[in-house]
């Protein structure tokens, strides 16, 4: 174990030493001020001298990803700037500070916003904006209203990049074999249940599933379900709204057949049950995910009879589906070419980049319906799907982050397991999870 241990301590070394050369080696003629001038206006970036940008990443992009979709675009608009990812599964944020490295972007999810606010590491953008004539209406106005709840202020921290949709996806075949009516766009969560209970059975030896909705975090989203109260410092778990998400839980996997192994209640587990057992009808997921699972079963040869629908709704807030999540891209305060960085970051949100994106499957963060018509045009698995989930997709708003959410999220999922497996009813899992979630919340503080 101590050989395996100073083996891994030692390649983290050399990638952030490896990282810290490349950064230090970089042309430092650009405009390095924390905060642009404001009165500039459609500013050119100071220096034609090369200059190498490190972007900081976390999220699923792999090196050809990379290539196309960043190093490729901006090479085109400027041939002065390459570009090198690394990655925050081999570097943690704390570990990047504390080796002096100095990234120039940040290309982080939601989730990881707190902790990048908390760490000193991101600049405020609208000075940005200002300077280099961004204009922030053509952006999905929920990811902009969500990026600004991170910021005590309201102050703008970073640009969405591509947006995710959530979805449900139904196998068709399982419909034709029980003669049943395909899912429609629209529905309610009673009427989706109402399908579920259709095509849950057993069929020659074979148990089929009707209907699951993924994680809890598919229903709280939707619901807008805060986890800790942001002026109090506390969670926020036993209330009227998380009641409501368990009972919707409970009263979906309570139709007979349709309650899966504690174990299969994962992301994976649902996933595998869809895509690779094919016994489950309906799954509520992010269409990333799954359109990217059904890309890559495609290229293998394996053709699966699908489509989509959009995610049902509950009764109280119509149309609305899942929280909004993004890719987002975000200047980091210890770069000594921010100017440029920031060029960076607007060309690959403008349109022709975004349109290029969009037809090889990401989805665009620019609200331009003609750039939206694109998505997916470059993937055959796609061909002939229900495009309308995107075009008309509303996102739910996102409750207001704190760094106490982890410990949180935590704590209302082991409440949720104890009541699917029957240990406990619904309102003492969640007044005890409250409890728990304090509890963590305070050891956090004393640190």
């Amino acid at each position: 174990m101590i050989k395996k241990r100073s083996a891994s301590l030692l390649t983290m070394l050399l990638i952030i030493l490896m990282i810290s050369g490349c950064a230090t080696n970089q042309a430092t003629n650009s405009t390095s001020s924390e905060t642009p001038n404001p009165a500039v206006n459609d500013a050119k970036p100071a220096a034609q001298t090369p200059v190498e940008l490190l972007v900081y990443g976390n999220v699923n992009h792999n090196a050809s990803d990379f290539d196309n979709f960043f190093v490729a675009p901006i090479k085109k608009k400027y041939p002065y700037i390459s570009m090198k990812l690394i990655m925050k599964d081999d570097v943690k944020p704390e570990e990047l500070l504390a080796s002096g490295t100095t990234p120039d972007i940040i290309y982080d999810s939601p989730p990881g916003l707190v902790n990048l606010q908390d760490l000193d590491m991101i600049m405020e953008l609208d000075d940005y904006v200002k300077k280099f004539n961004v204009d922030i209406s053509q952006y999905e106005p929920t990811a902009i209203d969500m990026v600004r709840l991170y910021h005590p202020s309201g102050k703008l921290l970073a640009i969405p990049l591509y947006l995710n949709f959530s979805a449900l996806f139904y196998n068709k075949d399982l419909f034709n074999k029980f003669a049943v009516p395909f899912p429609k766009d629209g529905m309610s969560w009673d009427e989706a249940i109402d399908l579920a209970r259709k095509v849950t059975r057993t069929s020659d030896g074979v148990d089929y599933r009707g209907l699951d909705p993924g994680v809890l975090i598919t229903v709280s989203g939707q619901l807008t379900l805060s986890l800790a109260n942001a002026k109090t410092g506390k969670a926020e778990l036993n209330t009227d709204g998380w009641k409501k998400a368990f009972q919707f839980m409970e009263n979906l996997y309570g139709i007979p057949g349709n309650r899966p192994d504690i174990k299969q209640r994962t992301n994976v587990g649902v996933r595998d049950s869809f895509f690779k057992s094919q016994n489950l009808a309906m799954m509520a997921d992010w269409g990333i995910n799954s359109v990217g699972q059904l890309g890559e079963l495609y290229d293998k040869g394996v053709i699966m009879n699908w489509d989509m629908a959009s995610l049902p709704y509950f009764k109280d807030k119509p149309g609305i589906s899942r929280k909004v999540d993004a890719h987002l891209l975000m200047l980091s305060k210890s770069s000594k070419h921010k100017d440029d960085a920031f060029q960076v970051i607007k060309e690959l949100t403008s349109k022709e980049v975004e349109t290029m994106a969009a037809e090889e499957g990401q989805l665009p963060s620019l609200t331009d319906p003609a750039i939206l018509r694109n998505y997916g045009k470059n993937l055959p698995v796609l061909k002939g799907k229900n495009m309308n989930v995107i075009l008309n997709y509303k996102s739910a708003k996102q409750f207001v982050p704190t760094l106490f959410d982890p410990p949180t999220q935590t704590a209302v999922n082991t409440a949720y397991n104890q009541v699917y497996t029957g240990q406990k009813d619904i309102n003492t899992a969640l007044r005890e999870a409250e409890e728990a979630a304090n509890k963590a919340i305070a050891e956090m503080k004393s640190k």
